[in-house]
């Protein structure tokens, strides 16, 4: 009996990173054609929604699957930050480019977090481990171009500050400051 309720919290914790699974109430989350009930009254497309928690996540257009875990503003705003310094060090146009392709960024993401590949999305990461990911990239490019490091973090903060203001960041920075709640 225990290893069956091990196997199927596994399988229930992985629903809740694919989406599937509200993190924050254990519901199922929905799908929903337009989003314009998340961005009152505009629409950005399909979104999976868990309608008690209000906590949301993109669709891909193409088909009705969730792009990530739901959730609610902070970690929407620290996967944001992530995603800053993540694709940095992978777009092609980028001069701190160190992997060669998207791909080759994902499978080093997927060892250093220590995540199946099929986890190893940033809409699949928690806030700790967003921070624990950026911490990598940040690592990482220290590592590989020492001397282009203080100018990668000006131009990842550049990045951030364009699309979000200090309010918005400083609440991320509470959110991971606050005690989990049990």
């Amino acid at each position: 009996m225990g290893s069956l309720s091990m196997e199927y919290s596994r399988e229930r914790e992985v629903q809740i990173r694919l989406g599937k699974v509200c993190p924050y109430c254990r519901s199922d989350t929905k799908y929903a054609s337009s989003s314009a009930e998340v961005y009152n009254g505009k629409d950005f497309g399909p979104i999976f929604i868990c309608r008690p928690c209000r906590a949301w996540v993109g669709s891909h257009k193409d088909r009705q699957e969730p792009m990530g875990m739901v959730c609610k503003s902070d970690d929407k705003l620290s996967r944001v930050i992530t995603h800053a310094y993540f694709d940095t060090l992978w777009q092609p146009a980028s001069k701190y480019q160190i992997f060669k392709s998207r791909a080759a960024a994902y499978e080093a993401f997927a060892r250093e977090m220590k995540l199946s590949p099929k986890l190893a999305h940033i809409g699949c990461l928690t806030i700790p481990e967003c921070i624990k990911l950026q911490t990598v990239c940040k690592r990482l490019l220290k590592e590989k171009m020492p001397s282009k490091y203080e100018d990668y973090l000006l131009y990842v903060d550049f990045k951030i500050d364009k699309r979000h203001d200090a309010r918005d960041v400083s609440s991320v920075i509470r959110a991971i400051n606050r005690p989990k709640r049990r």
